[in-house]
């Protein structure tokens, strides 16, 4: 007689804000971390753009922020609301001219709409105790996407106010959900995966040799680094520099655990995504939204 039974995948609880703060010595101190990391975020949302006003890339700040909003109860709420409120406001004080109320709304709203939907998109769809196992990633996804769309809603209707020009919107729409989500699939994996402690259970998820992370990581920067040396001309070619990053980062993919694969590849997409909205290449495509998009193709590539 044979018998079938599901599988059963490593699990572990999620992580919580509150056991952050206990090993930081207390809420404040978890705080201020989460501000000290936060505020460069932020300052990458405004620099991955060719022009202030145009579409970014990508937007770091909203994977940190979902995913400690995710992880947090919600007493732990307004607390981190704040956090971020008042950074992405000295963020963009600093960065946006002029700063009016528009701006200030565009500042602080959209990001957090876009975390809290898809924390509370994470919450419905991915059960307790979390599964070490593939299916649960298109099941995250879904919740990055319904976040980025309502978050890109919400910066379309502050945008473009009471205009009604359904092909305008629908435009905004498209930039503004991509360069959302693909900063949650940036940044939200990193902060996951260092949270996570299955790394002390499974030794399969250890990291195997430091030296294999060191010249993986040489390999996946050095071409970042030649491109800014010597593809200083704003219409030279950047396509070299995804190229020659790829073969590392498939490595790294296969053989270094998720927490150092996910950083590595944040590693290469921001400052090749920072190169790319320098200049017009490596597309000769003289629509700078068009440009965009293909950069933003790139990076979720990667």
């Amino acid at each position: 007689i044979m018998h079938t039974s599901a599988p059963v995948y490593p699990s572990h609880e999620y992580p919580r804000w509150e056991n952050l703060e206990q090993r930081l010595g207390g809420p404040v101190r978890a705080l201020v971390l989460f501000a000290v990391l936060y505020l460069p975020l932020l300052w990458l949302d405004y620099a991955l753009r060719e022009t202030p006003a145009s579409a970014a890339v990508l937007r770091p700040s909203i994977g940190l922020l979902l995913v400690s909003v995710w992880l947090s109860g919600s007493s732990r709420w307004p607390a981190l609301l704040a956090v971020h409120t008042v950074t992405a406001l000295l963020a963009g004080y600093w960065l946006v001219e002029p700063f009016g109320p528009s701006a200030m709304c565009l500042a602080v709203l959209p990001g957090a709409v876009s975390a809290g939907v898809a924390a509370a998109a994470f919450r419905l769809l991915l059960r307790r105790p979390l599964e070490v196992h593939a299916g649960q990633v298109p099941i995250a996804l879904i919740g990055v996407i319904v976040g980025a769309l309502c978050g890109a809603a919400t910066a379309t209707g502050i945008a473009l106010g009471g205009q009604l020009d359904l092909a305008m919107w629908l435009r905004a729409l498209a930039d503004s959900s991509a360069e959302h989500a693909l900063g949650a699939l940036t940044t939200g994996p990193i902060a996951l995966t260092w949270l996570l402690h299955l790394r002390f259970r499974i030794p399969e998820l250890e990291l195997r040799s430091r030296r294999e992370l060191a010249w993986l990581a040489l390999w996946v920067i050095v071409p970042v680094l030649l491109g800014w040396l010597f593809l200083r001309g704003p219409s030279s070619s950047l396509l070299p520099v995804p190229l020659l990053a790829a073969p590392a980062l498939i490595l790294a993919s296969l053989r270094l655990p998720p927490r150092w694969a996910v950083l590595l590849a944040a590693l290469f997409v921001l400052p090749f995504s920072l190169l790319a909205v320098s200049r017009e290449a490596p597309y000769s495509v003289a629509d700078p939204a068009v440009r965009i998009g293909l950069q933003q193709m790139l990076a979720g590539i990667f």
